[in-house]
């Protein structure tokens, strides 16, 4: 969590997170949640994306493909914890690329 720490005191209080392959929202979205922060989960899974719209019904959870992800905004933090990894090398590459273009 070392690293989720260190992203949440580089953003502003309260933040506009994107979570990548956020799944039920356990444990990331969770974080930043509990710090008040503002979380856009995007997963591929319907039913995580379900639970985690259980869990967390004030924040939103966007059923995408966050290799495809064109949302018209930009966040204080973008973190795809546990995710990226599950895409080849050339996938992750152009991923990173996304991940700027929604990166205040």
């Amino acid at each position: 969590m070392h690293s989720l720490v260190r992203a949440a005191a580089l953003a502003p209080s309260p933040a506009r997170v994107l979570d990548l392959g956020c799944g039920a929202g356990e444990p990331i979205a969770r974080y930043f949640i509990e710090r008040g922060d503002a979380v856009t989960g995007v997963d591929v899974a319907p039913a995580m994306l379900a639970l985690a719209q259980q869990r967390f019904p004030s924040h939103e959870w966007l059923h995408a493909d966050m290799r495809e992800l064109a949302l018209d905004r930009q966040f204080d933090v973008v973190i795809a914890w546990d995710s990226s990894f599950h895409l080849k090398r050339e996938a992750q590459r152009r991923l990173f690329a996304r991940i700027a273009r929604h990166t205040a």
